[in-house]
């Protein structure tokens, strides 16, 4: 991921397990979501960059994404609410773009409102919304221990299933992602699900732990019923 940085640009370097701390000290700053687990994912994944200030402290990162069906997706665009509007996010933008176009993938990313205006001026144009929902927690004393049993139809997603989750996400998603969900598996195993009424997958739903919230999803699903049914099942077992 080279590409010709002007001399008045601080340096900007592979991001490396030993700088995870730093970098999980920059998601609790913007009061986002990600867990280690999840910068983990990119360093084995995909890539991730950083740029350090002279005391070694991270000020900056953003991390890549590729899939197969050709383009990568741009995350874990972060500055410290210091160095901001210095042009690090757009600097780190360039060097993940050029990557991406050398491996001949097409960019792609999610936009805060924030960011968007960053985004538009290299280039990005709007694809769809995106609409995030949040369910308050159901207070002190909740506890999963009393979670329904499956509803016809459903069954917990096993490691065996994967390989058909898989096929069957990918024509949903657009191409095959069986790492990203063989992790996200591992991660939710407890909401794990199948939609499966003797006719074949019809559905399945992952999540994964977050920082101040767990994250429900990916959840795809032939009809809106089937998609309610593993809905129910995750918030139900998630208190």
């Amino acid at each position: 991921m080279q590409t010709t940085q002007a001399s008045t640009d601080p340096p900007c370097a592979p991001l490396k397990r030993a700088d995870l701390a730093g970098a999980q000290a920059l998601v609790v700053e913007a009061g986002w979501n990600q867990v280690l687990a999840d910068w983990e994912l990119f360093l084995d994944l995909g890539h991730a960059l950083k740029i350090e200030n002279p005391a070694g402290r991270l000020d900056a990162t953003a991390a890549t994404l590729p899939y197969a069906g050709g383009f990568g997706w741009i995350s874990m665009v972060l500055v410290t609410t210091a160095k901001r509007r210095q042009g690090l996010a757009t600097q780190l933008l360039a060097r993940c773009i050029a990557g991406l176009r050398e491996s001949n993938l097409i960019s792609v990313l999610d936009a805060t409102p924030a960011g968007r205006a960053v985004y538009r001026g290299l280039g990005f144009v709007d694809g769809w919304p995106i609409s995030r929902w949040l369910r308050a927690p159901l207070g002190a004393g909740a506890t999963t221990e009393s979670a329904p049993p499956l509803l016809p139809g459903l069954r917990p997603m096993l490691a065996q299933d994967l390989a058909a989750v898989t096929s069957f996400d990918a024509n949903a998603f657009g191409c095959q992602r069986g790492e990203l969900l063989a992790r996200l598996h591992a991660r939710s195993r407890d909401i794990a699900c199948l939609a499966d009424t003797g006719g074949g997958l019809s559905g399945y739903l992952l999540g994964r732990n977050g920082r101040s919230a767990d994250q429900i999803g990916p959840l795809v699903a032939h009809d809106a019923p089937t998609a309610i049914a593993l809905l129910d099942h995750a918030l139900a077992r998630r208190p």
